[in-house]
């Protein structure tokens, strides 16, 4: 017969895998931007709203990718933080601590093993 676990042990793992996470990505807060996150950044401030709107909304008007919601999250990232690295990178820590943290709920509904 298995282990039965109470809800403070799911919440006790939860927090362990989210100290991993935070652990695995803590180094990247002290780089800048890289690659192609200048292309991003340039035409963040460059352009205007409505022309940036255009640029991630309208598909005729994509050169290499269509990724509306990203683009629209970099130029609301760069009105609230301009050209500091940090909190971008934050935001995307904590998305990856969401997404390991769903994907970690859905292993353990889908295989009723929460230690999974």
């Amino acid at each position: 017969m298995g282990r039965v676990f109470s809800p403070f042990h799911s919440v006790l793992l939860a927090f362990m895998l989210g100290v991993l996470v935070l652990i695995v990505y803590f180094p990247v807060l002290n780089a800048g931007f890289y690659g192609d996150d200048w292309i991003f950044f340039e035409l963040a401030g460059r352009l205007s709203w409505s022309e940036y709107l255009t640029k991630y909304f309208d598909p005729n008007a994509q050169t290499a990718w269509y990724r509306p919601v990203q683009g629209l999250m970099f130029r609301l990232e760069y009105w609230l933080w301009g050209g500091n690295p940090v909190p971008y990178h934050w935001r995307n820590i904590f998305l990856h601590l969401g997404n390991c943290l769903w994907l970690w709920a859905i292993v353990r509904y889908v295989t009723g093993n929460r230690r999974l």
